[in-house]
C-alpha cells in the first residue's frame, strides 16, 4: 500500500469510504502530529450522522471507525457487519484490537476490554463471548466456532458459561 502523503503541517492523509455510490475519497482520514485521527474538514458535511452525532467511515489503513461531527475519530477497529461498520447495541459496539474483541460506548470509552477471541452483540443486557473459538466464514456469513463460551453483562461480568457453538 502507498504511504500517505504529509502536508506542511505534518498531517498525513489516507483514503476513505463513507458512501459506496461515491466510492473511495482520497486524503480523507488525517493523522495529526500526536497520532490522533480525524476526517478532513471538507468531507464532514457529506457524512451521514446518526441521532448520537456519529458517522461510520471506512479506511484501508484504519478499517471501520466512528467519527463525531467535528471529524474526530471516536472509535476505531469496528468489525464489519452487513458490509458496513457494526452498529451499536444497547449503547455498545464491538471493537477489535490485536485480534481480540471488546466493547466501546458512544463516547469511545472501552467499557469491556478486548480480551475475547470472539463476541456477539448485546441483546437484552447480555452478550455471548468466547475464548479459544475460531473465526469462520461460510459463504457471505461470518461466525465463531469452538472454544469456551460465556454470557456477559454490559459491565463485562461473566454471568454464565454456555455450551460451545459449532
Amino acid at each position: 500500500m502507498r504511504q500517505p502523503d504529509a502536508d506542511e503541517s505534518g498531517v498525513t492523509g489516507t483514503p476513505c469510504l463513507f458512501d459506496p455510490e461515491r466510492g473511495e475519497v482520497p486524503d480523507c482520514v488525517r493523522e495529526g502530529a500526536k497520532g490522533e485521527l480525524f476526517i478532513a474538514p471538507q468531507y464532514l458535511k457529506e457524512l451521514s450522522f446518526d441521532a448520537h452525532s456519529l458517522a461510520a467511515v471506512d479506511s484501508p489503513k484504519v478499517g471501520w471507525m466512528y467519527v463525531n461531527r467535528t471529524g474526530k475519530v471516536i472509535i476505531s477497529g469496528v468489525p464489519v457487519m452487513d458490509n458496513g461498520a457494526d452498529w451499536f447495541h444497547e449503547g455498545l459496539v464491538r471493537i477489535v484490537r490485536n485480534g481480540k474483541y471488546g466493547f466501546a460506548n458512544r463516547r469511545g470509552q472501552i467499557v469491556i476490554p478486548p480480551i475475547y477471541d470472539g463476541a456477539l452483540n448485546f441483546d437484552q443486557g447480555r452478550a455471548e463471548v468466547c475464548q479459544g473459538c475460531k473465526s469462520k466464514t461460510g459463504g457471505e456469513y461470518h461466525f465463531f466456532a469452538g472454544g469456551e463460551w460465556f454470557q456477559i453483562d454490559i459491565k463485562g461480568t461473566v454471568l454464565t458459561q454456555l455450551a460451545p457453538q459449532n
